[in-house]
This record gives structure tokens, C-alpha cells and sequence, in this order.
């Protein structure tokens, strides 16, 4: 695989690892047993969800894509991938909690 299909399949998990991530935040803290550990997002997230979703995939998606059209310098490139590998992480946390709820 070329790198540049490389970096575009990064971009395109940490996008939708992203919007997951969003969704089951808000509904496990909001509708479920987790809190919030963030004390300036437990307002957010209470009050304002969809806010907090649009917030958290825009601005993501939005850096994303400034590391993505970086691609050719190593330090976007390693960031991209970074995110990318938390992102992952984080999928394997939520169906962590997922499964033992």
C-alpha cells in the first residue's frame, strides 16, 4: 500500500473513530452509568449535546484533514498516525464498556 493511500485510510478512521467516539460519549455519560471526568465538558455534554457533537467532530475532523494535507512533512504525518492509533484505542475501550454493560 503507497503511503499516501496510507495517510487517506488514517484520515478516514480518525474521522469515523471520531464521530463514534462522540455518539458513545454522550450516550454513556448522559443516558448511561459513566460521568464525565472533564469538568468543563460535564456541562456540555449535559445540557448541550449536540453541541458537544458537532464541536468534537468538526474541530477533529478539521485538524484531521490540516495533518492530512500535511502529509509530506514527518511531523504531520506521525501526529496523523498517532491520532489515528488513540482513536483505535479508544474503539477497543468503548467496546470494552459496551460489552460488560
Amino acid at each position: 500500500m503507497s503511503t499516501k493511500m496510507k495517510h487517506t485510510v488514517s484520515l478516514i478512521l480518525l474521522v469515523i473513530f471520531n464521530a463514534l467516539d462522540a455518539i458513545f460519549t454522550v450516550k454513556y455519560i448522559k443516558f448511561g452509568p459513566l460521568e464525565e471526568g472533564n469538568l468543563l465538558l460535564a456541562p456540555l455534554i449535559e445540557y448541550h449535546c449536540h453541541v458537544f457533537i458537532f464541536s468534537k467532530i468538526f474541530f477533529v475532523t478539521l485538524f484531521a484533514i490540516f495533518l492530512w494535507s500535511q502529509k509530506k512533512r514527518k511531523i504531520a504525518s506521525f501526529c496523523l498516525n498517532m491520532l489515528t492509533l488513540f482513536y483505535t484505542a479508544l474503539m477497543f475501550f468503548w467496546t470494552f464498556v459496551i460489552l460488560s454493560i
